[in-house]
This record gives structure tokens, sequence and C-alpha cells, in this order.
């Protein structure tokens, strides 16, 4: 997606649930360095294991990934608008 907010692009992934019912409400879980959660860590199959054995309830993911951590993550208000206005509505 194109941010106005930090005027560039920002890619980010979405996990949904094992048996995701598009009609039903789930909490949102939003994740900085999100390219290191999906590919170091495999975000989606410890997600996926942890809702399987019941040790957290049906959650959706939305990894972000950053452009310049740095800059992003020591408070950038641009990035908090980005997160607050762009991203999460």
């Amino acid at each position: 997606m194109i941010s106005q907010a930090m005027k560039d692009r920002r890619t980010f992934w979405i996990c949904l649930p094992p048996r995701y019912a598009p009609r039903q409400e789930y909490p949102v879980a939003y994740f900085n360095d999100g390219d290191g959660y999906l590919h170091f860590d495999n975000l989606p199959r410890v997600m996926d294991y942890l809702i399987e054995c019941g040790g957290v309830k049906p959650f959706i993911a939305v990894l972000i990934k950053p452009n310049d951590r740095e800059k992003e993550y020591a408070r950038d208000n641009h990035y908090v608008r980005f997160l607050a206005n762009e991203l999460v509505p």
C-alpha cells in the first residue's frame, strides 16, 4: 500500500487463523519487523499451532515490514500516523 503519512510504499502480510470465518470478528495483533516474524520465526506456523492446541484464541496477525526501522521505531510521528490512520482502519 502507498502511505500518505510515510510518503512511501509499505509492505505487510495478513495471517488468518485456521478455519477463518469472514463473518466472525477476531482480535488483531500488529507486529513490527513483520518480515523477520514471517521468514525467521515462522509466525504463521507458530500462530496456527498455538490456536490449534488452545494456547491462544483465534486472532489475525498483521506483520509490518519496516523500510527504515531505526527512524520508524524512534517515536516517528509519521509512522504512528500511518499505523493509527491508515493501516488499522
